[in-house]
């Protein structure tokens, strides 16, 4: 089929089972149902930008964006992640894919949004430069913190490695700061939530309603927020998470350090020191994270987060090919794929 042949449309929720289908045969594995309501169609003030391709089998391809904020000198604006972009086997090579792409862009920038940004593993990066003038921007910087070793080494070796990983530091805690598990409630949301990036670098800026959408109980991943609070008064939160059982197999224990909220430094280090812990009570054999702000990377460093390669970062203007914003500050939860 040429790309003019092909069927595409908005996908609606009664596609679920044709995409969860179409991700089974392009990945291997399905995710819980409920992830993918959630991930889809769960967010009702900002749904996701999905089109589908369609032939005489059903499904066949999909392009779904994320709708987000981002902030670049003092100016907020609509962005979005790009995710799950995939087409079945019977369709590679027909222009499906370079077709959903652009149509995707064009809903988005009807929606005004102005900037896709993106994640993509080795084999789609020059896919996407090529193809979508997508700009490679850099690669954003991960760390992982040990926790439980035993879970990848057995054994004597991995009993030992685990009081190793018991014994490094997770970094000073304030005595005068007290961390609850728990949500904060909105007013301390906003008041944490404030961005103020470098000049010239930009920022993810998520706001209160998306926050409370992306780390809801629906996504099945586990996540948990911890508040370190002086006073009574809110000064920092964290976000982690970890696949819950739902996911069989790919419940892998690999923990996500997700949302590092607040700008007072020995609240933020309490509050990790408190994540480190959960997360190892909770069965984890790591904590990982992606984080490229500058005000954050040592307080990773002083609880013992290692260097552990990086993942590409790329994106585009939408719909037009001007270049995006070339330098980004990111933290995981920027990044949708834990």
């Amino acid at each position: 089929m040429a790309e003019a042949d092909w069927r595409w449309r908005p996908a609606v929720e009664a596609d679920l089972p044709g995409i969860r289908a179409l991700f089974d045969a392009v990945k291997q594995g399905e995710r819980p149902l409920a992830h993918d309501r959630w991930r889809f169609f769960g967010r009702k003030d900002e749904p996701a930008v999905l089109i589908v391709g369609e032939d005489n089998q059903g499904i066949a391809g999909l392009n779904a964006l994320l709708p987000t904020e981002a902030i670049l000198d003092g100016r907020r604006f609509k962005a979005c992640q790009s995710i799950d972009t995939m087409v079945h086997p019977r369709a590679r090579g027909t222009g499906l894919f370079g077709l959903l792409a652009r149509k995707a862009r064009e809903a988005a920038a009807a929606r005004g949004i102005e900037v896709v940004y993106g994640f993509p593993n080795a084999t789609s990066l020059p896919i996407f430069v090529k193809s979508q003038a997508f700009v490679y921007i850099d690669d954003m910087p991960r760390y992982i913190r040990p926790l439980r070793p035993s879970r990848r080494k057995p054994g004597i070796l991995g009993s030992i490695l685990d009081g190793a990983a018991g014994l490094l530091p997770r970094g000073p805690s304030a005595a005068n700061i007290q961390v609850t598990i728990g949500a904060p409630v909105d007013a301390e949301l906003e008041s944490l939530v404030v961005a103020t990036p470098p000049p010239g670098e930009c920022w993810v800026h998520r706001s209160v309603a998306e926050l409370r959408w992306r780390y809801a109980p629906e996504a099945a991943m586990g996540y948990e927020w911890l508040v370190a609070r002086r006073d009574g008064k809110a000064f920092a939160a964290i976000a982690w998470g970890m696949r819950d059982p739902s996911w069989g197999r790919r419940a892998n224990g690999r923990a996500g350090l997700m949302e590092m909220l607040g700008h007072d430094l020995p609240a933020l280090r309490t509050a990790l020191a408190a994540c480190i812990e959960r997360a190892r009570a909770a069965g984890a054999w790591r904590l990982e994270a992606i984080v490229s702000r500058d005000h954050l990377v040592p307080l990773l460093r002083r609880a013992w987060f290692l260097p552990r390669g990086t993942v590409f970062f790329d994106g585009r203007r939408c719909p037009d090919d001007a270049p995006p914003p070339a330098t980004w500050g990111v933290v995981t939860g920027d990044f949708d794929g834990y």
